[in-house]
């Protein structure tokens, strides 16, 4: 969040924005805790969707997706 109120502190001008009158930046993160392997594209895939999240949510704001597998996927990876 902290790169998001950066942008939004330097009040560039966005005249054509129905958010605001200045730029700012909607951010999806994901993060993934197990100790099996995700692919990239997983996880990229839930980072992307929490772009949209924060974006449908209104904009000028960060989603956060962890990614933490379940019992039975941790199970069946095996």
């Amino acid at each position: 969040d902290l790169l998001r109120s950066k942008v939004e502190s330097l009040q560039l001008p966005y005249k054509t924005s129905a958010v605001s009158d200045y730029v700012t930046i909607s951010v999806g993160v994901a993060t993934y805790y197990g100790a099996e392997h995700m692919s990239l594209k997983t996880l990229l895939k839930a980072a992307d969707q929490a772009l949209y999240t924060a974006k449908a949510q209104g904009k000028n704001q960060v989603v956060h997706d962890c990614q933490v597998p379940t019992q039975a996927e941790t199970r069946n990876s095996h």
